[in-house]
């Protein structure tokens, strides 16, 4: 009797089974169809440039593939582009910690993290995670340009140098100004009675970078201070070569050494020089506050301005000439001319590479970090670029 009921369950127990496998199938293939329509959908908004459009169809995809690790990645990324940064962290996190995964999407999880962790400010949690991608020849560059932006912002430029020591003598110009900047300002950290580390690391940035125009007036301003004059009017020459740019902040040591040598006439000569090949309100305004100690040396020079038609910061030295002499009403209507054009008067610089604007002149940008960017504007217009910058995104 009990082998009669298990023949007539058997018949049932298979049609479950087939009905079971049916439903299965039927899921599957759901799924498959609607996997690509979310990837294609996800793209296409990609291709419109639609990112929160395409970041919508990719999270709807994720439950139906959730060992597509490009997907997860694509997510993460679109994420960070929409500033969600806590989002891309956590896709990240969870791909990172995963014990099955293969060593090179680990090792792109890993990498992933530290720019979460580096656009979070997290600065210590991204250096944890780029460390030990440094040794791996995939991601070393990256992980060590990183590794020197870090120390950028954390002032730590010894450390810079220890780092900066893998890249080559005939590395990229953009890195050989980085590094020559670097070891200026350690020597500028130091105290006043260390001058032979001052000076070690000064001629070692020229060594790096020849064109180096700040080590020649650091060196300038060393040697001036020790009393070897001719050597320091030498390096605050030399800024010629390195870059005219510069001319306006290298006028003053010229100055300062020419005098202390007796020689007024020879610096009077070289400073007017200077400003006949590459005249501007920068240069001007600096070489007529050292010369205007000396007999009609700043005369001469506004003369000069003038004629070069440098604008109105050239024109308040030529009201405060006029008017020395003026007093009373006469003397108030030409003060009067001076304060309006002080008001339109004062320079600004940018830099060339991401547009920051400040008033004071600065070796490095805060914005972007770059080195030498920094340019005048000269009537509106701002000097050529200099150098191209760098970046870990690859």
């Amino acid at each position: 009797m009990a082998i009669e009921w298990v023949l007539f369950f058997l018949p049932v127990v298979f049609i479950l089974g087939w009905l079971a496998a049916r439903l299965d199938i039927r899921h599957i293939k759901k799924n498959a169809s609607r996997l690509p329509r979310a990837y294609m959908t996800g793209l296409s908004h990609l291709v419109r440039g639609e990112k929160d459009q395409a970041l919508d169809a990719f999270i709807k995809a994720q439950p139906i593939a959730p060992e597509s690790f490009d997907l997860r990645f694509a997510i993460a990324e679109l994420s960070r582009h929409r500033g969600e940064h806590r989002r891309a962290l956590e896709v990240h996190k969870e791909i990172s910690e995963r014990e099955d995964l293969p060593d090179d999407v680990r090792k792109k999880a890993l990498w992933e993290l530290a720019k979460d962790y580096f656009n979070m400010g997290f600065l210590d949690y991204a250096e944890h995670h780029a460390t030990p991608l440094m040794k791996d020849k995939e991601y070393h560059e990256r992980a060590l340009e990183m590794m020197l932006t870090i120390c950028q912002l954390s002032g730590d430029y010894r450390r810079a140098l220890t780092f900066s020591g893998e890249f080559s003598d005939s590395a990229a110009l953009f890195r050989r100004v980085m590094r020559a900047q670097w070891h200026c300002q350690c020597a500028a950290s130091l105290a006043d009675d260390k001058r032979e580390e001052k000076r070690k690391l000064l001629e070692d940035a020229l060594h790096i970078n020849n064109k180096c125009a700040r080590a020649s007036m650091m060196l300038g301003n060393l040697a001036l201070a020790e009393g070897r004059t001719e050597e320091a009017a030498s390096y605050f020459l030399s800024v010629e070569r390195q870059g005219s740019e510069y001319l306006w902040r290298a006028v003053e040591g010229l100055v300062k050494a020419r005098t202390a040598q007796g020689r007024t006439d020879v610096m009077h000569h070289e400073v007017l020089r200077w400003f006949h090949a590459y005249p501007s309100s920068a240069l001007f305004e600096s070489a007529y506050r050292a010369f205007s100690t000396l007999p009609e040396g700043g005369n001469s020079l506004a003369r000069e301005a003038l004629l070069k038609r440098l604008g109105v910061t050239v024109g308040m030295r030529w009201i405060d000439e006029q008017s020395a002499s003026l007093t009373g009403e006469d003397r108030d209507l030409w003060m009067a001319l001076r304060e309006t054009l002080r008001a339109a008067a004062g320079k600004r610089f940018f830099c060339d590479n991401c547009g920051y604007e400040v008033d004071d002149f600065f070796w490095q940008c805060s914005g972007c970090l770059y080195w030498e960017s920094c340019r005048l504007r000269e009537n509106g217009h701002i000097s050529p670029p200099k150098q191209i910058g760098i970046s870990f995104e690859k």
